[in-house]
């Protein structure tokens, strides 16, 4: 986990795909805890999410976070999740790993692969013998249970 100062974090948001940005305390006994044994344990299992972090006791502070530790998560420059405070390592991995999904084999989805690019914008009027295999949305028991 890379230090950077709060410049170069807002500088990251538009050029890092996935971004998370940490802002401690050097008076936070949380933030002691909760990077080294949290956040940087949990690092290898996320390789496609850059994490940094920011010491706002060496900042000028001109705007929050006004709680330690905080988490803020973006994807292709978006805000996409505001975490305060800590948890354990398994909610915290459970949760970068929603936030920043992987694929089937471990690699970050594009935008593009996440959405199902792979079937034609047009459906064909002629079904093909063979079906994908793709899982219903209903399930049995759902029929009927449309508001």
């Amino acid at each position: 986990m890379k230090d950077v100062t709060r410049q170069e974090a807002i500088d990251s948001i538009s050029t890092v795909e996935n971004l998370l940005v940490l802002f401690h305390h050097d008076s936070c006994k949380i933030c002691d805890k909760f990077i080294p044994q949290v956040l940087e344990s949990v690092e290898p299992d996320v390789p496609h999410v850059t994490m940094v972090k920011v010491n706002s006791t060496e900042e000028e502070k001109l705007f929050g976070p006004d709680s330690y530790p905080s988490t803020f998560c973006f994807k292709d420059g978006t805000r996409i999740d505001w975490i305060k405070g800590s948890a354990p390592l398994d909610a915290v991995r459970d949760k970068l790993l929603e936030l920043f999904p992987l694929d089937t084999e471990g690699v970050a989805l594009a935008p593009s692969e996440d959405q199902g690019d792979t079937q034609p914008d047009v459906q064909p009027d002629v079904q093909p013998d063979v079906q994908p295999d793709v899982q219903p949305d209903v399930q049995p028991g759902d029929q009927g249970n449309e508001g």
